[in-house]
């Protein structure tokens, strides 16, 4: 070092910065690059503008996080970005397809606000719209946080990861959460049967 350059205090956190900056710029290059193309090929799977800006986004922001163990050169890159929203792509759509099936078999004829749907034989009509009832009053009568975890966990088929990220709280306390739930609705369950 010559006497007339001042001493930074370590060459290692100059690394460091520096390699973050070349690390956003080389990022920036690469979405404005692949965005538009990843984008087309996410909405061929989803059908859906809005789904599917979410999940390019989801997968840049994951190649950014491991951003240390991936090259930010644009053919590795590339291939692990379309990677990448192929998988959130399907991930979503068994998502979307679990919550459809839900909503067929339980949602439709238990939760709707109207009646509930039609049974062949007048004594199962009778039986759900009971059951129906004897759900949703145990359901309303849950402490609040465990309501809220088991309807995300039941109606949108959310992950206890998602229902953490959602609630700000953390997997395990919502794992906790739904062993109270469900314990507490056998027991009421069991009363009215």
């Amino acid at each position: 070092m010559e006497a007339d350059e001042p001493d930074t205090g370590g060459t290692a956190d100059e690394a460091r910065v520096d390699r973050g900056s070349r690390d956003g710029m080389a990022f920036r290059e690469l979405f404005h690059h692949h965005f538009a193309s990843l984008y087309r090929f996410v909405y061929r799977y989803v059908h859906s503008a809005e789904t599917a800006k979410d999940l390019v986004h989801e997968a840049f922001l994951l190649l950014w996080r491991q951003r240390a163990q991936v090259s930010l050169d644009s053919t590795s890159a590339k291939s692990y970005l379309f990677t990448i929203a192929r998988y959130r792509a399907l991930d979503y759509l068994r998502r979307r397809r679990r919550e459809e099936q839900w909503q067929r078999r339980y949602a439709d004829p238990i939760m709707a606000d109207g009646e509930p749907a039609l049974a062949t034989d007048p004594y199962q009509e009778l039986a759900a719209s009971e059951t129906a009832a004897a759900i949703r009053h145990a359901v309303d009568t849950l402490p609040r946080r465990q309501r809220e975890v088991l309807l995300l966990r039941w109606q949108r088929q959310a992950s206890y990861d998602e229902i953490a990220e959602t609630l700000g709280i953390s997997p395990k306390t919502v794992a906790i959460h739904v062993g109270r739930a469900i314990q507490r609705l056998r027991e009421l369950l069991a009363q009215t049967r």
